[in-house]
């Protein structure tokens, strides 16, 4: 018999709530918002002795505190609540609510460590010229700030203001960096930081949270910290202050549903297309991005942030590519492994010329029609759901062949892409090389391999070139770049845990190519 939800808690049951809690510095958030009734609550058992409770601050609804240790309690709290994607709870049920999960959806859940700091010894000092605390007659200037510098728990800055603390490292008239009060109880307030990318590295995130912690400690308050168990950046801030590691929690990520395919493609035929005066690559991007993020095409940090060029260095590593493949406005371009037709759409846009995709998911066909048809491309856009391993065309096809880290190490792959491509055709490529690795069967080629593998197939190698150092800097980099300036709208539909295991994702490929374990190439060559 499933354990009985009692709740939304009314405001007083929400008092009772955090009265049971108590003051650990864990619940500091929750309790804020229990006490101020800015949150959705609910329990198993009553609110002044519940054996689990789960609290979805207004500002922070995906991402719920779960309180208790029984995982059937739990899981039935999450069950009635609505708008989650995530839930913190202790380290030690974290795994049995997964199990939980997993077995009601059918879908894996991911497990990412949060860790909680307090700060009992006064705060250490911190100073820096351009760093102070803002007070009520700075608003202009604050609201003038990009929203995630503004703060959050008081509905507002003008609230935080009034209510809590800022501190604001001001360059050249704005705001670049902020620690506020993220939450404030009888005995604990909790520090947040966010820092604008770009002014990271340059101690205005420890000034300011030192300021707010002396704030906190002035008014006889105890400081607490959390951060995630990979954001080092964080740590080390809060460190430096003297904040003091106390204890661990657990986020309980499950992957998203995948619609069916029915509901798939119900929403493709509905997408359209903005009209507005952005270019339309920006127009596609926004159209698609709710379906990537539902989860339409499956579950994929890297796609989800990546969007329609799915691939690392996206518009630029198409444009690179199509550049040292001299292409033009006469050639005919196979483009293997298409997914939803970003660099088609982008080579017919800026060179002229006839793309025809393949891809064996007939949801990313579908998806890549759709936008032919609304870009008014489809005289040059053609896809067609297909096996690479047996392409649907005749010999001699094709002008250029095309394919995007997507190559898969087979030799069909390769005898039929050769096949298709006309003699002093090209072949442009950008693989992954993990040599020794084995993949369905066959092993990975390293960069030299790859090269062999072609000649083999009467084709000589014009460029070949290994972009290490690109997809680091600018590949994994500039995914966590995006992820720190679109962070907000990441963690709305995602959650904030999903944004840092993402960042974690990304990070831990940096780390893996670092370490010699994988590369990327890119390679041009002549069909002889």
């Amino acid at each position: 018999m499933a354990p009985h939800v009692h709740g939304p808690l009314t405001a007083s049951e929400c008092i009772a709530l955090a009265g049971a809690l108590g003051e650990r510095s864990e619940f500091t958030i929750a309790r804020h918002h229990l006490l101020r009734h800015s949150c959705t609550a609910y329990c198993v058992g009553e609110p002044t002795a519940p054996v689990a409770a789960l609290v979805q601050p207004y500002d922070a609804i995906v991402e719920p505190t779960g309180t208790g240790s029984d995982a059937r309690a739990l899981l039935a709290l999450l069950q009635v609540a609505q708008g989650w994607a995530c839930v913190e709870v202790e380290r030690t049920v974290a795994d049995a609510l997964a199990d939980l999960l997993s077995t009601r959806s059918g879908q894996p859940c991911r497990l990412y460590g949060s860790v909680y700091y307090t700060l009992t010894q006064p705060a250490n000092i911190c100073e820096h010229p351009h760093v102070r605390l803002l007070t009520p007659d700075d608003l202009p200037l604050l609201t003038a700030a990009p929203e995630d510098l503004q703060g959050t728990g008081f509905g507002g800055p003008e609230g935080l203001l009034r209510q809590g603390a800022l501190a604001a490292a001001i360059v050249e008239g704005q705001v670049v960096a902020t620690a506020f009060t993220v939450a404030i109880t009888p005995h604990h307030a909790e520090i947040g930081v966010e820092t604008l990318n770009g002014y990271r590295r340059r101690g205005y995130a420890t000034a300011a949270a030192s300021l707010v912690a002396r704030w906190v400690q002035s008014r006889g308050l105890t400081p607490t910290w959390s951060t995630g168990e990979d954001n080092l950046a964080s740590q080390r801030v809060a460190e430096k202050v003297g904040f003091v590691q106390c204890l661990e929690r657990a986020y309980v990520i499950p992957v998203r549903e995948q619609p069916t395919e029915a509901e798939s493609l119900a929403e493709i035929d509905a997408w359209t297309l903005p009209n507005d005066e952005r270019p339309l690559p920006q127009r596609l991007e926004a159209m698609v991005r709710p379906s990537l993020w539902r989860g339409l095409f499956g579950q994929s940090a890297t796609m989800q942030v990546s969007g329609l060029q799915y691939h690392l260095c996206g518009a630029d590593d198409t444009r690179q590519l199509a550049q040292l493949a001299s292409l033009s406005s006469s050639d005919h371009v196979l483009d293997v492994a298409c997914f939803l037709g970003g660099p088609a759409v982008q080579l017919v846009l800026e060179h002229g010329c006839r793309v025809t995709g393949i891809d064996r998911s007939p949801l990313a066909i579908a998806g890549a029609r759709r936008i032919a048809a609304l870009t008014g491309l489809g005289e040059r856009l053609r896809f067609e759901v297909a096996d690479a391993t047996r392409l649907p065309f005749a010999d001699a096809s094709f002008d250029v062949v095309w394919n995007q880290a997507s190559l898969y190490h087979q030799e069909a792959w390769l005898e039929e892409m050769a096949r298709v491509l006309k003699p002093g055709g090209r072949l442009a490529i950008t693989f992954d090389a993990r040599p020794g690795m084995v993949c369905e069967g066959t092993p990975r080629w390293s960069l030299e391999e790859m090269a062999a593998q072609w000649g083999q197939r009467g084709l000589r190698t014009r460029h070949l070139e290994d972009l290490l150092e690109r997809e680091i800097v600018e590949g994994w980099g500039g995914l966590l770049a995006r992820l720190d300036v679109e962070e907000e709208a990441f963690a709305a539909v995602f959650g904030h845990a999903w944004v840092s295991a993402a960042r974690a994702e990304f990070a831990q490929e940096i780390k893996a190519m670092r370490a010699g374990r994988w590369t990327n190439g890119r390679m041009i060559a002549i069909k002889e």
